[in-house]
């Protein structure tokens, strides 16, 4: 928004940026230490 200061770097929008500390045993496509990005916006089930 024009003329709030914001504090740099920063991420804009509506998504989510994290990174993974650790993983439970079944996981196998991601790993401690791999930047993620969740989209609040995508539904995961129809029950949600």
């Amino acid at each position: 928004m024009p003329g709030l200061p914001v504090d740099l770097p920063r991420i804009g929008g509506g998504d989510i940026p994290g990174e993974i500390e650790e993983i439970g045993t079944g996981v196998k496509d991601l790993s401690p230490g791999d930047r993620v990005l969740i989209d609040p916006a995508i539904r995961l089930s129809e029950d949600n």
